[in-house]
């Protein structure tokens, strides 16, 4: 009725009716008119959002959803404006159409159909806002964890205890292999303080670190762990940092490992996907372990790339699979 009070007293005046032959009847019948027009229309613009939030989201193509917005409001406007004023004058009143009253009306009900266009966004938006920064949050609160984790592992007193006494037992017998350990101990270390705040890293650095962390993991078990890598091609992808640590140490770990029956432990690039496949040697009895560290893994790629790890074991091999970040550039913190 706020829409069919001035539209219909201009229409009046444009047309040269006296003011004294509005009927409050032929009042109503437009002012129900434009309610209904309204009301369509907002179902409509409705329709039409829940639609395209499925098709093409704010946030992919920000700029082509709201030129789908504008100009399928646009039609969605003149299209039920017509029909409703078409239908109001030829079948109710039977009058001719009056081509500059429909320019009039569509002008003035296009403004509150661009307002139901903002109404029916503005929650989708506001939903994805809020999600947004509940999962920058998430992503953090992962990051702390994983660094957390990375540094309980390794600077743990059994793993200072187990490389000193190794560096003990070198220091004397073997002084060369001993500068190699405290070498490799300390690139570890400094690995690990250098990207203590960073998300990403380039997987050749990543690699590298690996290198030097299977090397400490050789001085410790020698033979009974044997390393296999195959990773060419790094340019451009990039993984969360001390990833591949935390899946050999779980290997380690949750595996038995002896000269007869060595834990392999085999790391190869499979189509822009990292993959860790170790041999199934359980451990028998019950193994300490916190458990944060494969699931933290999981749900840091979960947040940074929308993409699942894969885990699958058999009786014969555990095979974890991540899914690379591709990556042109140096992230910010």
């Amino acid at each position: 009725m706020v829409m069919g009070t001035p539209s219909y007293a201009i229409y009046a005046l444009i047309r040269g009716f006296p003011l004294s032959d509005i009927t409050l009847y032929a009042f109503t019948e437009y002012g129900l008119t434009a309610i209904i027009a309204l009301f369509l229309i907002f179902e409509v613009q409705n329709a039409k959002a829940n639609f395209l939030n499925k098709r093409m989201a704010w946030e992919s193509r920000p700029w082509r959803r709201l030129w789908t917005e504008l100009s399928s409001s646009f039609l969605i406007t003149t299209a039920i404006v017509i029909a409703c004023y078409a239908f109001l004058y030829l079948v109710i009143w039977d009058n001719p159409l009056w081509f500059p009253t429909i320019f009039l009306y569509t002008s003035l009900v296009y403004f509150v159909s661009l307002c139901f266009m903002v109404f029916v966004n503005a929650s989708p938006l506001i939903t994805s806002w809020k999600s947004s920064i509940l999962k920058t949050e998430l992503l953090e609160k992962q990051t702390v964890e994983a660094k957390l984790e990375a540094l309980r592992t390794q600077l743990s007193p059994h793993f200072f205890f187990n490389n000193l006494s190794i560096l003990n037992g070198l220091i004397e017998k073997h002084p060369d292999k001993a500068k190699d350990l405290i070498a490799k101990l300390s690139e570890v270390f400094r690995y690990i303080l250098k990207h203590k705040n960073d998300e990403i890293v380039p997987l050749s650095e990543e690699v590298d670190f690996l290198k030097d962390y299977m090397f400490l993991i050789k001085s410790r078990f020698e033979e009974k762990v044997i390393f296999s890598t195959k990773i060419e091609h790094t340019n451009g992808l990039w993984i969360p940092p001390v990833t591949l640590q935390q899946l050999i140490e779980n290997a380690v770990k949750h595996n038995e490992a002896s000269y007869n029956k060595p834990l392999k432990i085999n790391v190869y690039l499979e189509n822009d996907h990292l993959v860790v496949i170790n041999n199934l040697q359980e451990r028998k009895g019950v193994v300490l372990s916190s458990s944060i560290g494969l699931v933290n893994i999981k749900k840091r790629f979960e947040m940074l790339i929308d993409k699942p790890v894969t885990i699958s074991n058999d009786d014969e091999e555990y095979r974890v699979c991540l899914p690379l970040i591709k990556y042109d550039g140096s992230p910010h913190n």
